[in-house]
């Protein structure tokens, strides 16, 4: 997570690890929000903990200061509604997935496949590599998965079009990306 392309965050220490937690968990479930047991369990897992509501409102509050310190505009960035939390939307966020997601969609409800190709190929390009890498959590590990499968139809869809269009130099590059990006998630590069 940067912000004005310096980061924020990081660091081993387990509050650090929950403040990394905690912003994956709001910035990718931006639009729908998280719910507080879901947020608990994945900042917690099973330890045993006296107040863990408690110990949620400690990290989130802990957490604004962080933000605060690291520049970002003084606002309520976690908002909390019947008990769902969400980042605020003062604070606009660019995320690589979401964009992934947003240019498929329109890929498939696009009528020209010129146009499709542009946009299956450009959601290509949004995958650098699995979702969350090092984050070990079960709805990281899920997402993981599933942006793999986005970004394995994205492939096969703009290899179809340019095969259909024979434009076998452009599929080649696609080839080429792809084999690179599965190097990648194999560490072998």
């Amino acid at each position: 997570m940067t912000w004005h392309k310096k980061p924020v965050g990081g660091g081993a220490k387990s509050s650090e690890t929950q403040f990394n937690y905690l912003m994956q968990l709001l910035l990718h479930h931006r639009a729908e929000g998280i719910s507080r047991s879901h947020l608990e369990q994945a900042l917690f897992g099973d330890r045993d903990i006296a107040d863990i509501h408690h110990a949620a409102r400690s990290v989130i509050y802990n957490a604004k200061k962080k933000l605060k310190a690291a520049g970002l505009p003084p606002v309520n960035y976690v908002e909390n509604k019947s008990g769902i939390y969400r980042w605020t939307q003062e604070i606009p966020v660019q995320e690589d997935a979401a964009e992934m997601d947003r240019l498929f969609r329109e890929a498939q409800k696009e009528t020209s496949p010129k146009q499709a190709l542009s946009l299956y190929l450009e959601a290509c390009h949004c995958y650098t590599g699995e979702f969350l890498g090092a984050q070990t959590a079960v709805w990281a590990a899920q997402e993981a998965r599933r942006y793999r499968a986005l970004f394995c139809t994205c492939v096969d869809e703009a290899a179809r079009l340019l095969r259909e269009s024979h434009n076998y130099p452009q599929m080649e590059e696609l080839g080429l990306y792809a084999a690179q990006v599965s190097l990648w998630q194999t560490g072998r590069q």
